[in-house]
């Protein structure tokens, strides 16, 4: 999404994901002093936020400001927003009818606000441009109707045109979102385990949403958040389909959440990993059941578990056989990386401060939010 304000001569742009069922939210964005890759992840799960410099590759980390575009306030602790709230579906908009922007022809949708922005409020007017009916978008293979084109912001001082591009609404990018380099080599672990059953095709058809399933289930059954399940990816070895991840030890600072109980250690979950494994318990969701009515994913059980004494970057290696000794570390081939796909946000900057808000409308209505099934993401319908 890329933000342009006028009054103040500054251009900028953002990417955003969110998952309300993970409960994980990232943004892409560029210092402004260096113009370096900022990728800042936050953990709902823990209420810990991770702030990667992608190109010195050092990592903040700190509790979640509940005053962000992803979070709200619940007393002295933070929740991740509800889809409703994250595009601010309950502000009361008017609908103003067809016309055009960008060259596209949109439905436009307009609101008055006197609480924005936070801690100094003033009067704004927030218009969002929705296309019409008639419009695609193409990203990809995804094609999507009814997407958002535009919005503005407008005060007495000052005015951001917001030109939103590539917004989908489906597919978390889980690989993208690892925080493995806020962690230092002690506290991690590296694994590998054999799913039983011939999935292998299964799983190339459609390996992103491998991933995140397959993350999602090791994260329920150990007990922990999902972001420290890192860097998940599966290799194929003839009929197996063989998992390496790396398990990374709990955050590093005290969240803003409030938890139920304290989180395992690394060496807890480790060994809760590898006797689950061991006792035949742990079952991997493997791909989305199309001809289950219910939506349930294919399960698969975890067998034959190990801990990887090193483990490459890029995962490019040969996994150990159980079928013969092994010699080491060799080079080898990833069968799948999971394309991200992106779910662009709103970034409002008016001098150096970035503001973000979300409402998505159309023809008479506002949509519905829904999750579809297996990959907990934010579906449109109309009413």
């Amino acid at each position: 999404m890329e933000t342009v304000v006028p009054t103040s001569s500054v251009m900028s742009s953002v990417g955003e994901w969110y998952d309300y069922n993970m409960k994980m939210f990232r943004s892409d964005y560029s210092d402004l002093v260096r113009g370096h890759l900022i990728s800042e992840v936050h953990d709902f799960g823990t209420g810990v936020s991770y702030i990667m410099n992608t190109y010195f590759g050092n990592c903040t980390v700190a509790p979640i400001d509940g005053s962000g575009v992803d979070a709200q306030s619940n007393g002295p602790f933070v929740v991740i927003r509800d889809p409703k709230f994250f595009f601010d579906f309950n502000l009361p908009y008017t609908y103003l009818g067809i016309g055009e922007m960008r060259g596209v022809d949109v439905d436009i949708w307009q609101t008055k606000r006197d609480d924005w922005p936070p801690g100094a409020p003033t009067k704004s007017v927030w218009t969002w441009y929705w296309s019409t009916g008639k419009w695609v978008t193409i990203a990809g293979e995804d094609i999507q109707t009814r997407f958002p084109v535009a919005m503005t912001v407008e005060t007495d001082v000052a005015m951001s045109v917001n030109n939103i591009y590539d917004f989908r609404s489906q597919g978390f990018d889980i690989l993208g979102t690892s925080v493995e380099s806020c962690f230092a080599y002690d506290r991690k672990k590296h694994y590998q385990f054999y799913l039983a059953g011939d999935f292998g095709d299964k799983v190339d058809q459609n390996p992103e949403s491998f991933y995140y399933l397959a993350t999602a289930s090791l994260a329920s059954y150990l007990d922990i958040s999902p972001v420290r399940v890192a860097n998940l990816e599966y290799i194929r070895n003839k009929t197996d389909v063989i998992v390496i991840f790396t398990m990374l030890d709990k955050a590093p600072v005290q969240g803003s959440v409030q938890m139920n109980q304290p989180e395992l250690s690394l060496e807890d979950a480790s060994k809760l990993f590898l006797a689950e494994v061991d006792a035949g318990k742990l079952i991997i969701a493997v791909f989305p059941d199309e001809d289950n009515p219910e939506g349930k994913p294919v399960m698969a059980t975890a067998t034959d578990a190990s801990e990887l004494t090193a483990r490459l970057a890029s995962c490019r290696y040969k996994p150990q056989d159980r079928s013969a000794p092994s010699d080491g570390l060799g080079a080898g081939a990833v069968a799948g990386i999971a394309v991200g796909m992106l779910l662009a946000g709103i970034i409002l900057t008016i001098g150096a401060l970035f503001i973000y808000q979300r409402v998505r409308g159309v023809s008479g209505s506002l949509p519905n939010v829904t999750f579809r099934a297996g990959m907990s993401n934010v579906n449109f319908e109309e009413k």
